[in-house]
């Protein structure tokens, strides 16, 4: 590989194979460190320090993946890129693991607590008195005010993956992946569970349509079929944020 030499080199260079040149006989060119004989003539020796051919990795061209030969950083297969992480070595690919801790919170929240209360309260609540129709009314209040705002914030930032910690903040950059599935969750809970558990919560034992009750009972069964199917799913493929 050819180098040009710094322009403050150039006279010394010049001087260097004009002084190989200027020697006529083979034995007083061997006798030079400078110079070696070759086809007929003297000329410069390659083993002369200053004017060497370098490898690349003396003169910090090597692709050691840190950086490229423009000096770019080039991201290392470990490395977390904005889309997630990828495991090349585990054969596992591609994985989307933002937020996984909040949804992994959401996904046994339904199974651990929503299932148990939702299918208790339904199906037995007719017979033994197991949950007050006050705490019916906070809950589903509660259900109503979550997932109407991270609708409306969701539709107005056009971020679908914020977790928590970016409630209120509205100046996140548009993120829609995942936007149809979130969409659907969110409606589903404003438009059916939240008034669903406000009906029940406003009337006493005796008003309640069992068919309310029993509506809740087979959501509480939903929770934990459509919940556990999603954590499961997201734990064994590392993929959090998927859509249908």
């Amino acid at each position: 590989m050819a180098h040009s030499l710094p322009l403050n080199n150039q006279e010394d260079f010049k001087e260097f194979f004009d002084h190989c040149s200027n020697i006529s006989g083979l034995d007083e060119c061997n006798k030079d460190s400078k110079c070696k004989w070759e086809d007929g003539q003297c000329d410069k020796s390659d083993k002369e320090e200053g004017f060497t051919d370098k490898s690349d990795k003396e003169e910090g061209f090597a692709h050691n993946g840190d950086k490229s030969d423009k000096g770019e950083t080039v991201m290392q297969e470990d490395e977390v890129s904005d889309k997630g992480v990828s495991d090349k070595t585990t054969g596992t690919g591609y994985q989307d693991v933002r937020n996984a801790n909040y949804l992994r919170m959401v996904y046994l929240l339904h199974i651990l607590l929503v299932f148990p209360l939702f299918t208790l309260f339904g199906c037995l609540n007719r017979h033994f008195h197991l949950l007050g129709y006050d705490v019916c009314w906070l809950l589903g209040l509660l259900v109503l005010v979550y997932h109407g705002f991270s609708l409306v914030k969701s539709e107005l930032t056009s971020n679908w993956n914020w977790s928590l910690s970016d409630a209120l903040d509205f100046n996140l950059k548009p993120d829609k992946r995942n936007a149809p599935r979130l969409r659907t969750v969110y409606l589903f809970h404003v438009l059916i569970v939240a008034p669903l558990l406000l009906y029940i919560g406003t009337h006493n034992k005796k008003k309640i349509d069992p068919r309310a009750l029993g509506a809740v009972c087979s959501l509480g069964v939903l929770a934990l079929f459509y919940n556990g199917y999603s954590y499961w799913r997201s734990e064994t493929t590392g993929q959090w944020n998927w859509g249908y």
